[in-house]
């Protein structure tokens, strides 16, 4: 995914001239399918399951890499950009949701070994969004644009291999031992095929509702502050190329120690706690990189990469703790709505939040959007601590007709 994050734009720009409408265009077409989409993927999620939504999702998205490769190379047009990063983004969203639903599904989890579980697997997009780039600027650099959407591709190929094999290993063991994976027999049947039924199940849980709520605050105020950080960090603060890749290695750092924090059993024993200092941590944090341009000597760098070290970790933090919530509340049969849901509601929040945190940052000052973003960040924790029953058992009779059977 990253190579194809990486070599997108960039073939926008070095094949087609794109302007930069043109690229927050290109960026915001994967989002946008996303947000389009979101309630029907979840539908689809939860009447194939996780694991096969999974494969479903990294088949998807070779077959639009692969054919972007060959419009590359034979006959490139800026359209075919615009195609591939909508089918990549409605094929990310399938994926996302799907991973949380199958970890479910695969195995009954307590919520420390979710918290585990949901770690490691945030410890693995850590990695790739390390690697992935650098992958695809030596691909684009040997073999060229094409080649390099083909790289992609075939990643994409081998992942949807490896989920098939999964499947089969699960209809075996599941074939040997007589159970089924998939339980939807708790749903009214409007429920069943309801494509908003997550949607409903999310703002009528007293705990997903103010959770769900806290994280759209966030990522409207985190999406501002990501407009502008990085024209923040060359125009004000003069870094250049070096000081940016240090930056990143070092948030790449925070990240994957933000990964190990929430696999220990203190955060499992202090869920609410942790998950708030996640959403509040990370306001003080930029109010420290807005500091750092009164610094001298080259040390703005020091300051700006442990900063985003800290933002990291607690993003890390944060992610995991809400999925194995989420996970742990959320009816088997509706398991894939509810994840498409949050996903849609999150992206509700960075797509204006972006735009509007541009929109400042051109008009008035750098420093105006990052203010902002560090006060609505923290104040989002507020929502955490309105949730009167954070330990309390899944709700079940917010839908009609779900059984005790159907809560994972």
């Amino acid at each position: 995914m990253q190579i194809v994050l990486f070599v997108v734009p960039l073939a926008a720009v070095e094949l087609f001239d794109a302007n930069t409408f043109e690229l927050g265009l290109l960026n915001l077409v994967d989002s946008v399918a996303a947000l389009c989409f979101g309630f029907v993927v979840g539908g689809l999620i939860d009447g194939v399951g996780g694991v096969r939504a999974v494969s479903m999702a990294d088949a998807l998205r070779f077959i639009s890499t692969a054919l972007l490769a060959i419009g590359l190379v034979v006959d490139p047009h800026m359209w075919m950009l615009y195609i591939a990063m909508l089918l990549v983004g409605v094929g990310g969203l399938i994926h996302d949701a799907g991973v949380t639903t199958a970890v479910t599904t695969i195995e009954q989890l307590d919520g420390r070994r979710l918290n585990r579980v949901n770690a490691a697997l945030r410890a693995g997009s850590v990695v790739s969004d390390l690697i992935g780039p650098g992958v695809g600027g030596l691909l684009v650099l040997l073999v060229g644009f094409g080649a390099s959407a083909a790289g992609g591709s075939l990643a994409f190929l081998v992942a949807a291999a490896v989920c098939f094999g999964l499947l089969r290993r699960q209809r075996v063991a599941q074939s040997s031992s007589g159970q089924r994976t998939r339980n939807s027999g708790g749903l009214a049947g409007t429920e069943r095929t309801s494509a908003t039924a997550g949607l409903r199940f999310v703002w009528d849980d007293d705990t997903l509702r103010p959770l769900t709520l806290s994280s759209t605050q966030f990522n409207f105020f985190s999406a501002g502050f990501q407009a502008v950080f990085l024209v923040y960090c060359v125009k004000v603060l003069h870094f250049g190329a070096g000081e940016l890749a240090v930056v990143g290695i070092v948030a790449g750092a925070g990240a994957l120690a933000g990964a190990g924090a929430a696999s220990l059993s203190i955060v499992s024993r202090h869920t609410r706690k942790f998950y708030a200092a996640s959403l509040f941590v990370p306001g003080l944090a930029v109010v420290a990189m807005i500091n750092a341009e009164q610094i001298l000597n080259g040390s703005a760098v020091v300051v700006i990469a442990l900063a985003q070290a800290v933002f990291s970790a607690c993003m890390v933090i944060c992610v995991v703790l809400f999925n194995t919530v989420r996970q742990m509340r959320s009816p088997s049969a509706l398991a894939g709505r509810i994840a498409a849901a949050e996903r849609v509601l999150a992206l509700m929040g960075e797509i204006p939040g972006a735009l509007l945190g541009g929109l400042i940052g051109l008009v008035i000052t750098l420093n105006v959007p990052l203010w902002i973003a560090a006060v609505g960040m923290s104040l989002s924790a507020w929502w955490v601590f309105r949730i009167r029953d954070w330990d309390g058992s899944p709700r079940t009779d917010s839908i009609p007709g779900i059984s005790n059977a159907t809560v994972s």
